[in-house]
């Protein structure tokens, strides 16, 4: 109430000082005259413990615009929620935008480094359900002395973003309409699998389990994937390419014999789809680097489930895009970032 009472006062010091506020933010916002008078007569501060989204985007615009937010100084986009003070206020989206979703359309945010990575089959699960979301990408860079530079994350985000669920990390899934941030990366797919119907057909105990099994089993590979892609040691990536795929590879091979279906649990992608086929992707791509035969080349079933999961027409949009055609499988340290061509 005492913040309230403060905010209401404020604005109407704001709005009663005509003449001197335009001159005030010109110099201390480094704007033209111009610009601030007009963003001076279109603005009104309200005390109120809803803020809405629109007014929060037309104000970041405006200073885009201005040329006050830049590449530089502002790298990431960050998500609306952040500039809002959840103890004090909550975003409120209209019902007119609301109106016009899908019911599994509310303004999802998937949160990772600007890298494919195990954000990869989130963002590919978002973008085959046409859902209305939204990519956070954190740079990850590398500083001048070719140290890991997370500062992007680390520093600019992830102090802030605890606030809401302390077992925080990369990936999340953020839901701004009900304000729930979901962490853990197995966590993150089966959130979006339960939301956008990707569990497959059979529902039941065992239908999900047998789905929850081949999640698991595709993040088995990631696991080994991440250990040969990252390790500078000189035996782990050969006993990755020559041992470990191979041996994953026969799993999922004998498994689509087995099923005789186009996809691991059905003629449809559930969610483990998503994620086998980001490593099988970026399996091939690491053949490539190390000047060897595809791995797949023996394996007729998985060849075909690779080619066929590609083709899929949902996922078009998703294979044109930079999150697919520009970013890195692996960050800039690693020591395969298998980098786009």
């Amino acid at each position: 109430k005492k913040a309230m009472l403060a905010v209401r006062e404020a604005a109407k010091i704001f709005h009663s000082k005509t003449e001197e506020m335009p001159s005030f933010i010109s110099k201390n916002y480094n704007l033209k005259l111009e610009d601030a008078k007009t963003w001076y007569s279109k603005v009104q501060i309200v005390a109120s413990p809803e803020v809405s989204s629109k007014a929060i985007q037309t104000a970041l615009d405006s200073l885009g615009s201005a040329g006050v937010l830049t590449e530089e100084n502002y790298p990431v986009k960050k998500p609306l929620w952040h500039f809002v003070e959840p103890n004090v206020a909550t975003i409120k989206t209209s019902d007119e935008s609301k109106s016009r979703k899908r019911p599994f359309d509310t303004r999802l945010q998937v949160g990772y480094w600007k890298i494919r990575g195990l954000a990869a089959p989130l963002r590919m699960m978002c973008s085959y359900a046409n859902a209305e979301w939204e990519n956070v990408a954190y740079p990850a860079r590398v500083d001048a002395e070719g140290k890991p530079d997370r500062s992007s994350w680390m520093v600019d985000a992830k102090p802030y973003l605890i606030k809401k669920n302390p077992l925080l990390n990369l990936p999340y899934v953020f839901e701004p309409d009900t304000g729930k941030l979901i962490s853990q990366s197995l966590a993150c797919m089966i959130f979006l699998a339960e939301k956008f119907g990707l569990l497959g057909d059979d529902l039941s105990v065992t239908g999900r389990a047998k789905v929850h099994q081949l999640l698991c089993e595709a993040h088995d590979l990631r696991n080994a994937a991440v250990k040969a892609f990252y390790s500078f040691g000189n035996n782990t990536h050969h006993q990755y390419a020559e041992k470990i795929i191979f041996r994953e590879y026969a799993k999922f091979e004998a498994w689509l014999g087995d099923s005789k279906t186009t996809f691991l649990a059905g003629n449809k992608p559930t969610v483990p789809d998503f994620h086998l086929w980001e490593m099988l992707d970026q399996n091939e791509q690491f053949a490539m680097k190390l000047k060897t035969p595809s791995f797949l080349k023996d394996y007729k079933n998985l060849a075909k489930y690779y080619s066929d999961f590609r083709a899929l027409p949902e996922l078009i949009t998703y294979f044109e895009g930079d999150m697919y055609k520009k970013y890195s499988c692996n960050n800039p340290y690693a020591k395969f970032p298998l980098s786009p061509a």
